[in-house]
């Protein structure tokens, strides 16, 4: 009987504790004031509300919405975290609190055990007294100890411990899907570079074109070599092959996106351009006051200032002697810890937003250069009309400006990319 009580609260106590474990949190200071909340994954204030993607295709704008709604391991988390809130919070207390109460009954009883059987020396089988006591006494102790993590649980769906327990969960929880959302827009710059580069090596493929069909002249005349001719058509064949290769790294990032936005892996998405940072939004960066958003935002610093909390209650309730001195110098090596990866946001946070400005600059150069181009290009036109330069050196200004509105068009990718990582760095996800 006394072994079938124990296996049946042992089976309680473990159901309660699966229930628990995402909710049992101890008290500790915020940094700087920083409340156990989550930045808001939500639209920024003053940004209009971007327009439905068209069918079969996929724009930057969106993506984060999309992710979010059809993401599989975003829906699944959503489930995990209706099933907390669905969760009856009394009755689950009530119920720990029935279990506290049965096993401080049965460790009564153990104790009654050990003492009977502590007398039981001088009976016919004393060796089976003592096993009997031993028994009795390891019972105790391991129900002692369920007990106690009973008694945390307890405390833990208390309103007051509940609800800071509960932020955090979703805080932990929604920083893993901002993970998820950051990745997946990696993902479409990576592409949207990628395409570009594909646009650049094709312009470099019609210009081998351009260039074997003179060579081929030239060979008739006996101007060049054969050598020479098949060199170059064989540097347009490994050309067009490292083209290929690069559009099929394309297709595999595109079925990457299409799986995180809950589409088939099969179906080609068409990427929209990438949006532009405006002057108003670069403005708008103030370093000081978003290094503190950024820092109130980081579940990192969070937790690290509950080391410190722990370490600090754990110093304070140690014995005197030998052992308060060891507490001591681990709440020291934490809170230096806890620093150093304060130090670390910081100069983290530094260099992006130095990348921010630094992109900004490039732009600014490649702009410049973009003109240059144009005013080169539209000379050429003229001269070619004249009939000063052939229709090849005309294609090949042409080309020029063509690789200057791409270098443009780089930049301003660049500049985009930085300015993401700056703005996830105000929600607390730091991706230099």
């Amino acid at each position: 009987m006394k072994k079938t009580a124990l296996f049946l609260l042992c089976t309680l106590l473990l159901a309660f504790t699966l229930l628990s474990t995402a909710l049992a949190a101890e008290d500790a200071q915020p940094v700087e004031g920083q409340d156990a909340a989550p930045p808001e994954g939500e639209q920024q204030a003053g940004e209009p509300a971007a327009e439905p993607d068209a069918e079969g295709t996929l724009s930057f704008e969106n993506l984060e919405q999309r992710v979010r709604e059809g993401n599989l391991t975003m829906r699944s988390v959503d489930e995990s975290m209706a099933s907390l809130d669905a969760m009856d919070r009394q009755q689950a207390y009530d119920t720990l609190l029935e279990i506290h109460n049965a096993m401080t009954d049965m460790l009564f009883s153990y104790g009654k055990m050990g003492s009977m059987y502590a007398t039981s020396s001088t009976q016919s089988n004393p060796l089976g007294a003592a096993y009997t006591q031993m028994d009795a006494s390891y019972s105790a102790a391991y129900l002692a100890a369920q007990q106690e993590q009973i008694l945390n649980q307890l405390d833990s769906l208390k309103p007051e411990e509940y609800e800071k327990s509960y932020k955090e969960a979703v805080w932990q929880t929604e920083t893993g899907r901002n993970q998820i959302i950051y990745g997946a827009q990696s993902l479409y710059i990576t592409a949207i570079s990628l395409e570009r580069s594909l646009a650049d090596g094709q312009r470099g493929l019609d210009a081998l074109d351009r260039s074997i069909a003179e060579m081929e002249k030239r060979y008739e005349l006996g101007q060049v070599s054969e050598l020479t001719l098949l060199e170059l058509k064989n540097t347009r064949t490994e050309t067009n092959s490292s083209l290929t290769s690069l559009s099929l790294q394309i297709d595999r990032l595109k079925a990457q996106l299409s799986t995180l936005v809950g589409e088939s892996p099969t179906q080609q998405l068409t990427l929209q351009p990438l949006p532009r940072v405006t002057q108003e939004q670069l403005d708008a960066m103030d370093f000081e006051a978003d290094l503190e958003t950024a820092k109130q935002n980081s579940l990192d610093l969070y937790l690290r200032q509950k080391e410190v909390a722990d370490a600090k209650e754990a110093w304070e309730d140690a014995p005197s002697g030998y052992q308060k001195d060891m507490a001591e110098h681990d709440y020291n090596a934490i809170v230096y810890t806890k620093d150093a990866a304060i130090q670390s946001f910081e100069l983290a946070f530094f260099n992006l937003s130095v990348s921010v400005s630094d992109n900004a600059q490039l732009l600014e150069a490649a702009r410049s250069a973009l003109e240059f181009a144009q005013k080169d290009y539209e000379a050429a036109l003229v001269k070619h009309e004249r009939g000063m330069i052939s229709d090849n050196e005309l294609a090949t200004q042409q080309e020029t400006l063509e690789a200057a509105a791409s270098k443009v068009d780089s930049c301003a990718d660049n500049l985009l990319s930085a300015y993401n990582n700056y703005q996830w760095a105000l929600r607390g996800i730091v991706n230099e």
